[in-house]
């Protein structure tokens, strides 16, 4: 059975994940911030590239429902949220309309991050999805 929804992540720069997000039924896209890889520390790390159930469930932190990744070896709470630069995440995936380098870092940020969410959300009709990552 194939995902859902995969998402290609670009080769690794040290600082931080990108990637982008496409639904396989439809072919929306987004693109995503994402932690660099720790070897999947916890609140460091991004998560492994593999193949994910998500849900949509009630978060305590942002005290609303939204897309939970489950089953991540060694780590939960793992969620889709709003966020522009890859130090407003903990292990979680944001997602954004385009890539700009919004601080003028040098690192590329995603922009418009809760479009992109609330567009994700309504496309998946906050049902159940497989996710697959791979880089």
């Amino acid at each position: 059975m194939s995902a859902d929804v995969t998402l290609v992540r670009f080769p690794r720069n040290g600082n931080q994940t990108e990637g982008i997000m496409i639904v396989n039924a439809n072919g929306w896209k987004c693109y995503t911030i994402e932690l660099p890889w720790i070897n999947n520390k916890r609140n460091v790390s991004c998560i492994p590239p593999g193949r994910y159930r998500v849900e949509w469930t009630e978060s305590r932190r942002f005290k609303k429902y939204t897309y939970q990744i489950m089953d991540v070896p060694g780590r939960s709470g793992i969620r889709f949220h709003v966020a522009n630069y890859a130090r407003e995440l903990e292990g979680c995936i944001g997602t954004g309309m385009a890539r700009h380098d919004i601080d003028k870092d040098g690192a590329i940020d995603v922009i418009n991050s809760k479009t992109a969410l609330n567009a994700f959300e309504l496309i998946m009709n906050h049902q159940p999805f497989t996710l697959q990552i791979i880089e």
